[in-house]
């Protein structure tokens, strides 16, 4: 039920800045990410371990599908998207059977011309890697995608200092989960920094609770460069550390991917990419 009062709470929101402004605009749309995959490493278990994305093996599936209504107009922003697929089936097994097919619920609101207020449930801020395949270099996912979240619920703060520097603070429920399940909220950042038009930095960072009040402290550092016009290369470092069940020392996990990318046409690339992750 307070899934549904958010969701409703929301396009009231935009339903209600929309009388009041007449450039209101709603688009819909979809996406469709069929696959097929086999796993050599994993050929008795159709569920393959470790990774959402393709999260089947031996079998044509659909890793994702979505439709989604965005709303647009001078002051506001809203996006709402269900879901579908493999991926939702894999990613969002900790979610209730209703939850996990809510891709985005979101609204935005323009405070001021450098600020937006956004709230609701949103893509994550941290990672290089998307929900979404077609946004990514590679289709599958690195190891330090999947162990970082790909949604978040809360609300968070966007302020532009420049055009080239730009800042979000993040009040949320938790590491990747739309309902509250500790009681306790989490805080996020990020820093986006682009030099020039070739160079992007950018720093995101979670803290809060977690797995029995656990103090977790995640850090994600993104590059990219783009050397030429059809080739560009790539990288993501995350460091976290978690406090031990016994509160009384911390476990470290770190782990990198670098993504090489070519573009051969205006419409087909090829990518290449190492990825590791370490305790």
């Amino acid at each position: 039920m307070k899934l549904f009062f958010l969701i409703f709470s929301i396009w009231a929101f935009l339903s209600g800045a929309g009388h009041a402004d007449d450039k209101l605009s709603v688009n819909f749309g979809g996406y469709v990410d069929t696959y097929y995959a086999y796993d050599f490493n994993n050929s008795q278990i159709l569920d393959r371990s470790f990774t959402t994305q393709p999260a089947r093996h031996n079998e044509f599936n659909v890793n994702l599908a979505y439709l989604d209504a965005k709303v647009s107009a001078e002051r506001i922003r809203g996006r709402f998207a269900l879901q579908a697929g493999t991926s939702v089936q894999s990613n969002y097994a900790a979610e209730s059977n209703l939850n996990k097919h809510i891709q985005e619920a979101t609204a935005g609101y323009q405070v001021t011309d450098r600020l937006w207020i956004d709230a609701g449930i949103f893509l994550a801020h941290i990672g290089l890697e998307s929900w979404i395949s077609k946004e990514n270099w590679t289709y599958t996912r690195s190891l330090i995608a999947d162990y970082s979240p790909y949604y978040e619920t809360g609300v968070k703060a966007t302020y532009r200092w420049a055009d080239q520097f730009s800042t979000q603070i993040l009040v949320l429920n938790g590491w990747q989960n739309i309902s509250e399940n500790n009681g306790s909220k989490a805080i996020g950042a990020q820093l986006a920094y682009n030099p020039t038009e070739k160079i992007s930095l950018l720093y995101n960072n979670f803290i809060g609770n977690e797995l029995g009040a656990r103090r977790r402290f995640f850090n994600d550092f993104i590059a990219k460069y783009a050397l030429t016009d059809v080739f560009a290369i790539a990288g993501s470092y995350d460091l976290g550390w978690q406090q031990t069940a016994d509160k009384q020392s911390n476990s470290v996990w770190q782990g990198y991917a670098i993504f090489v990318r070519y573009q051969v046409t205006p419409s087909l690339a090829e990518e290449d990419f190492p990825t590791t992750l370490a305790p």
